[in-house]
């Protein structure tokens, strides 16, 4: 929807207000069921990232966490197009700037994980520092292992928020 005519145009700041103000409506207009019924390849990850958005979805999660470090899995939850915000925690900087390029997708730095459980805390303690989940509320977090290996989405947990 960009074009040149907005960034050289007299009024650029209200050209983009109303493009997100389009974007924003039809967005609202989208049919959901399109989405959890979209086509998928077989295998883990699409059965895993498609699992995530329904049991979020059921359980009325605060937010569907991805913990990841190549954005495979948060992308792959996208597709879904969920109501909940997909948190993608990483310590890869190259992750951190392509997921900000994915649909719904919140990319927050963290630091480098030793273990599963320390990477759950890290992620979510960045989710509540960064104001998207409180106290008393549930998560659904997805991701791989083992840690810090690229497109290995095989674990699904849901967790309070402490």
């Amino acid at each position: 929807m960009l074009s040149e005519e907005t960034a050289v145009g007299k009024y650029p700041a209200e050209s983009v207000s109303m493009m997100d103000r389009i974007a924003r409506a039809a967005e609202c207009a989208l049919d959901v069921s399109k989405f959890e019924n979209i086509p998928m390849e077989s295998g883990t990850s699409d059965a895993i990232s498609r699992a995530s958005y329904f049991i979020a979805k059921e359980m009325g999660a605060a937010a569907i966490i991805t913990p990841t470090w190549s954005g495979s899995t948060a992308c792959r939850v996208a597709r879904f197009r969920p109501k909940q915000p997909i948190l993608a925690p990483t310590p890869n900087e190259a992750a951190f700037d392509f997921l900000s390029l994915c649909w719904g997708v919140i990319p927050i730095f963290i630091p480098p994980s030793e273990n599963l459980d320390d990477m759950i805390r890290l992620s979510i303690n960045a989710a509540r520092r960064a104001g998207y989940v409180d106290s008393g509320q549930q998560v659904v977090i997805t991701g791989g292992l083992p840690l810090h290996v690229p497109g290995n989405t095989n674990f699904i947990k849901v967790e309070w928020v402490d």
